[in-house]
């Protein structure tokens, strides 16, 4: 239903143009909503194209505040550089929109759950030049799900993760109440048993009068098997392998691919795990504002005991899934020590999967860079720091520090067998 109590596609405004943003929360669905209906155009409702599937990159880019974005992204730009960037977002948005003829366009960005509360009322005031009715739309997910599953998610990016993630819905939501007013937000409960058949994507297109059954239904971010998060877990620890270059991108993917189809125990967690990330007052507030229940009752009284809870499970790594891993490595003819650490073990399975993947100029000083961090590595021993640079030596032979840097590592073992 939308804000006016009527199904949200047979709203009578005549022909007012109408724009639906769609802002997550994180972890419902979100990315298979936008995989599914990038290209949809109807001639009456259409997801608007700003190049991307998900809108987030361009309207975050369109809105907030240079300062803000620059400390979110880790970088330093110019005042001019900023603006820039911020123009040619808006511009994007303005191409799209002008040119277009519907009733209803859909954005969907979870990023601007990010949005200062500045950033959305320039958003807002933005889309009033273009649109007669704006309504924002959120999925809310319970908490005890939503940890877990984006604890799943920050490990799976190779985020190192020291403390379990909170729904924050209050922080999330309250800025687009303020500004758009609380009957232009839209709240619905993700859950099973509240979407219509049991999917976003479905859910999403009943909402605003698309026919799902039209629609192809992309499903992203599965699930991975809890020991497969473990292992990842242990991996993102050693802070040696979490860049974004392709060809730890690539390998990543690779090991994540191997550790899913080697294990299957389902990555699930008791209340007792996951009770350090619980707060009963947001919890409350959110209930209170959206008027459904989140949760089972017995999370609610003196619940925010804090402690690492699922975190410890993590790092908690049972023989059998070294044994596993030991077998894996086996089998495809992966060198190993029979004394390894499952950490030296998970490393070995990465740097293979980067020997496949590493074949450019820039490749060869990623990993002479690697090389050079695994020296000092308490899990590593020289001899593997001498393996990564040896692959960089192959695939860059011309590198005057690889080949010195190389040579150095084989005076140093030689000297440590005499």
């Amino acid at each position: 239903m939308c804000a006016s109590g009527l199904p949200f596609n047979i709203v009578d405004l005549d022909n007012m143009k109408r724009a639906l943003v769609h802002i997550g929360m994180h972890k419902t669905g979100t990315s298979s909503i936008q995989e599914s209906l990038a290209g949809y155009d109807d001639g009456t409702i259409r997801y608007a194209d700003l190049k991307e599937r998900g809108h987030g990159s361009v309207l975050f880019t369109a809105f907030e505040d240079v300062n803000i974005q620059n400390s979110r992204n880790g970088k330093q730009c110019s005042l001019e550089h900023a603006e820039q960037k911020r123009m040619t977002a808006r511009q994007c948005i303005i191409n799209d929109v002008t040119k277009h003829n519907a009733s209803l366009t859909i954005f969907s960005a979870e990023a601007l759950l990010y949005l200062s509360l500045q950033g959305v009322k320039d958003l807002k005031e933005f889309f009033d030049q273009y649109f007669d009715d704006i309504e924002i739309l959120a999925y809310v997910r319970e908490p005890l799900s939503y940890i877990l599953s984006m604890t799943q998610q920050f490990i799976k990016m190779g985020a190192i993760t020291t403390e379990l993630p909170s729904p924050s819905y209050q922080n999330s939501f309250v800025k687009f109440i303020d500004t758009f007013g609380r009957s232009k937000v839209i709240f619905r409960q993700y859950s099973k048993e509240n979407l219509v058949g049991a999917s976003s994507v479905s859910d999403f297109c009943n909402f605003v009068g698309i026919p799902h059954e039209s629609i192809v239904h992309s499903t992203v971010n599965k699930r991975l098997p809890f020991e497969a998060v473990q292992l990842l877990h242990n991996l993102n620890a050693q802070r040696v392998f979490n860049s974004k270059a392709p060809p730890f991108v690539k390998a990543r993917n690779a090991v994540i691919d191997i550790l899913t189809d080697l294990f299957n125990s389902p990555f699930v967690a008791a209340l007792d795990d996951l009770e350090s990330a619980i707060e009963p007052d947001d919890i409350r507030w959110m209930e209170e504002t959206a008027g459904f229940d989140l949760c089972r009752a017995d999370i609610k009284p003196n619940c925010h005991r804090k402690g690492r809870g699922l975190l410890d499970r993590l790092e908690n790594i049972s023989p059998s899934t070294k044994g596993t891993l030991l077998g894996y490595l086996d089998e495809n003819d992966i060198l190993f020590e029979e004394d390894d650490t499952v950490t030296q073990l998970i490393m070995r399975l990465f740097l293979f999967q980067m020997n496949r993947y590493s074949l450019s100029v820039q490749s060869a000083f990623i990993l002479r860079d690697l090389a050079i961090k695994l020296e000092d590595h308490s899990d590593f021993t020289l001899s593997q720091a001498r393996d990564v640079m040896a692959i960089a030596r192959l695939i860059h032979p011309q590198g005057d520090f690889i080949r010195r840097k190389l040579v150095e590592y084989e005076e140093k073992l030689e000297a440590d067998l005499s």
